[in-house]
């Protein structure tokens, strides 16, 4: 387009910083901004603005994102939005949800988009007041009606937080379901320790028509492993896999091993991650190492420990297992020979 002499205008960058948001290419984002700032036209155009703040957001700069934002003269709820995500995104929610405030003392009104990453921010970091506080403006704003979006984000929202009735109350007010309503719900009784409403629940979305999907799946595993319910984890996986044509993921084998290493059948556990498709993760061994501490088992503790730190050099709970394994007043001189013999071994076959 500049090779035939047309040049760019506000709609041109607009659209280009949209791309280059979408495939995370920062450096020529930062190129069309160095651009747009010799044209002195970005304090007069806030669709610009907000398409700069939006690109630099989803590219991960937010710092850069966060100084376009101040240099804006106005800002309007689409500048908000793509702050707050963007601050909720890269796990920055305590920023987010200050943002949120100073928006509503500026006079901007928040629409369904800020208050769904302001839930969301308030989930994270368990900010149930200020979670309610949303969810009274949600009602005064009457966005829950028909917008599953937002109920499944304050379903969410309340579930993270533990108050498992209020998630439970908006669930039941739901005309209609979909997995993420489901997966919020049982995500919610899965981390509180509530075995029978998690399978409950669950049979309740199967008559529905719903189908598990890793989500769930792990959700149930993590529920069953802290249960102690093997069989029925072992049932469960075996049931999604032939009636839905699952294939588990790696999350959900090293869940699986997690649950037979807690209950003392390491050797079976071993015996898995032997045969897996596919490399096992270093959290899998360190499942066995946990195992092997509990069950004072040190020297199989010790050749966990080597898998782990093979897969993992700096995995620093593995070297707390190890020394919990060791007996701490006779032995640690030799631990810690082993230790730091096995990890300059290791790093110096990696260097060559």
């Amino acid at each position: 387009m500049q090779s035939e002499g047309i040049k760019p205008n506000s709609i041109t960058w607009a659209s280009t910083l949209k791309a280059c948001g979408s495939v995370r290419a920062a450096k020529i984002g930062s190129d069309i901004h160095a651009e747009i700032n010799k044209k002195g036209v970005l304090k007069d155009d806030l669709v610009l603005g907000n398409a700069l703040i939006d690109m630099y957001v989803k590219c991960g700069v937010l710092d850069k994102a966060q100084k376009v934002f101040d240099e804006l003269p106005v800002h309007d709820v689409v500048s908000w939005n793509a702050l707050i995500a963007g601050c909720v995104q890269h796990d920055y929610c305590d920023v987010a949800l200050e943002c949120l405030k100073q928006m509503q003392v500026e006079g901007v009104s928040p629409n369904a988009i800020t208050l769904s990453s302001g839930l969301k921010a308030c989930g994270t970091t368990g900010a149930a007041s200020m979670g309610i506080e949303i969810h009274d403006t949600i009602a005064r704003k009457e966005l829950v009606d028909g917008d599953l979006v937002i109920s499944n984000a304050l379903i969410d929202m309340y579930a993270k937080c533990g108050l498992l009735s209020k998630a439970q109350t908006v669930f039941d007010e739901l005309p209609m379901h979909d997995i993420c309503s489901w997966n919020s719900l049982i995500t919610g009784y899965a981390q509180a320790g509530e075995t029978e409403r998690v399978f409950s629940i669950l049979c309740s979305m199967i008559e529905e028509g719903g189908q598990p999907d890793h989500v769930t799946l792990i959700n149930v595993l993590y529920n069953c492993g802290h249960a102690g319910m093997i069989d029925m984890a072992f049932m469960f996986l075996k049931r999604v896999i032939e009636c839905y044509s699952f294939t588990p993921e790696m999350q959900h084998l090293t869940c699986m091993v997690d649950l037979l290493a807690r209950s003392g059948q390491t050797e079976t556990a071993v015996l898995a991650i032997e045969r897996m498709p596919f490399q096992p993760s270093s959290v899998m061994w360190h499942s066995v190492l946990s195992a092997y501490r509990k069950w004072g088992d040190m020297e199989l503790g010790s050749k966990a420990f080597e898998r782990t730190c093979e897969l993992d050099q700096k995995h620093a709970a593995a070297v707390v297992s190890m020394c919990n394994l060791y007996d701490t007043y006779k032995r640690m001189e030799s631990l810690y020979t082993k230790i730091f013999h096995f990890i300059f071994e290791t790093s110096t076959s990696m260097r060559r």
